[in-house]
């Protein structure tokens, strides 16, 4: 069975190795405390974010997830399936310190830019999103969009947590991220109907994926898998590397980033309710991203419409972080814009597995090449 570009691409474990100015432990290109760093206890710890480091010495407490429990009866076999059900990119206060560096706190930035961006408080890096939502053109309310096509059934993330322990701490924990394209009703005999549905969150929705996605061909597991990943405090912890297509004309792709999100037990089975998705969104990705939209007043794509390098320079001139995690702090150009988004999930299951064929670019007869100067 073949289903149109609706359908969303996966994500795939970033491994990308680093280097720290500070107190932190690199895990997977994701910056967290480390176990042997700055002393936790007393007033200071117990007012910091979690997973945040008191001040070390830089005038910070650094928004990081927190930090890899010790060993904590790894070889569990519970298992949670979730679908992303609502995104929130409103709030520049989203995500978490990804670079390391307070600016215009107590740092400089960690890349070179004309323009700055000062981080809230923790050091939080999201520029991206209250950018894309007001900041790019006007009429166009991103966040509005990418729920719309979730509620509708069309795309959305399914989470899949397996070999967890159920306790507070897991040291090693699988996480598999998909991309889902919609919600195909089950017929009851093994079979799915042929036509996607809306869905009902209820916890019995089966949702598509993409066959390109699963390496046996089938789930569990995908490319994405990440066997990288913990829980602390009751925090699932994630590096993550983002790329997913929502529809024919966004596609999110993030590096370096991180997912976390709250597991709750309810009658001995872990539950995945709500969460947080941070990471860097390489410019050129996101300039392209913005090219293919249809601007809401002509109905044309932004790179064949006057606002193309309005659009462009709104992205560009925004950049405030590296892509690669390993340039942080080196003075490289910044190439990238961070970004946070909170989500809540609901349970999911499982649908029938499809042939996706995306659907092309309206930019490739543009002549507009989606870079930065």
């Amino acid at each position: 069975m073949t289903r149109g570009a609706g359908a969303a691409r996966g994500l795939a474990a970033i491994l990308a190795i680093a280097s720290a100015t500070y107190a932190c432990t690199i895990v997977s290109g994701l910056r967290v405390p480390a176990p042997d760093g700055p002393d936790a206890a007393g007033d200071a710890a117990a007012d910091a974010p979690q997973g945040a480091l008191p001040d070390a010495g830089d005038g910070c407490r650094h928004a990081f997830p927190p930090p890899k429990p010790a060993a904590a009866g790894a070889g569990g076999n519970l298992e949670v399936l979730v679908a992303l059900r609502t995104i929130e990119l409103r709030s520049g206060a989203i995500g978490y310190d990804l670079d390391g560096f307070c600016t215009c706190g107590a740092q400089g930035p960690s890349c070179a830019s004309a323009q700055v961006a000062c981080d809230p408080e923790g050091g939080v890096d999201n520029v991206a999103g209250p950018l894309a939502l007001d900041g790019v053109f006007s009429g166009y309310d991103l966040e509005k969009r990418l729920n719309g096509l979730i509620e509708g059934g069309h795309n959305t993330l399914l989470l899949g947590l397996q070999q967890y322990n159920g306790l507070p701490d897991d040291d090693q924990v699988t996480v598999s991220v998909y991309s889902a394209g919609g919600v195909y009703p089950s017929l009851g005999d093994g079979g799915f109907a042929g036509e996607a549905g809306a869905p009902r969150w209820d916890g019995d929705d089966p949702w598509s994926l993409d066959r390109a996605q699963l390496p046996t061909g089938k789930p569990p597991g995908s490319f994405d898998t990440n066997e990288a990943a913990y829980v602390a405090g009751g925090t699932l912890v994630a590096p993550v590397r983002v790329k997913e297509r929502l529809n024919d004309a966004f596609e999110l792709a993030l590096t370096g980033g991180v997912l976390t999100a709250e597991i709750t037990m309810v009658d001995g089975a872990p539950q995945i309710a709500r969460g947080v998705i941070a990471g860097r969104w390489p410019a050129v990705e996101m300039v392209r991203v913005f090219f293919d939209l249809e601007d809401p007043l002509t109905g044309s794509p932004v790179c064949k419409d006057f606002l193309v390098e309005q659009v462009r320079s709104s992205i560009c001139n925004a950049a405030d972080i590296n892509a690669n995690p390993a340039a942080d702090g080196t003075a490289a150009p910044c190439d990238a814009l961070s970004i946070g988004m909170a989500f809540t999930a609901v349970p999911a299951k499982f649908g029938p597995v499809l042939d996706v064929v995306p659907a092309p670019s309206p930019c490739l007869d543009a002549g507009v090449a989606p870079a930065c100067p």
